[in-house]
């Protein structure tokens, strides 16, 4: 896999949440599919490709992995416009 910087973006961005936390967010962006299959990490676990997660269970799962993180920028979102960006053709994701 080889992930690269966006040409005159910069991939950090700094701020303090509403609650005065430090944050930074980080961008990355894939170019090439990886080149090998990984394992699940152990017996009993599978990692799926949802090629088009519901709204509900993208924000179930957003919450669940992000929420000792600070993770809430999307939790601000319409479902409307979060669909637009987790249902735009160029996004996949894998959980």
């Amino acid at each position: 896999m080889r992930l690269k910087q966006s040409a005159g973006r910069n991939p950090h961005k700094a701020f303090e949440d509403r609650r005065g936390r430090a944050v930074i967010v980080t961008y990355l962006q894939m170019f090439a599919h990886p080149q090998r299959v990984i394992p699940p990490p152990r017996d009993g676990l599978e990692v799926v490709h949802a090629k088009k997660p519901t709204i509900a269970y993208y924000r179930f799962l957003y919450d669940a992995v992000g929420r000792d993180y600070a993770w809430d920028s999307r939790k601000k979102l319409t479902d409307a416009d979060l669909a637009a960006i987790i249902h735009d053709p160029g996004m996949k994701f894998t959980f």
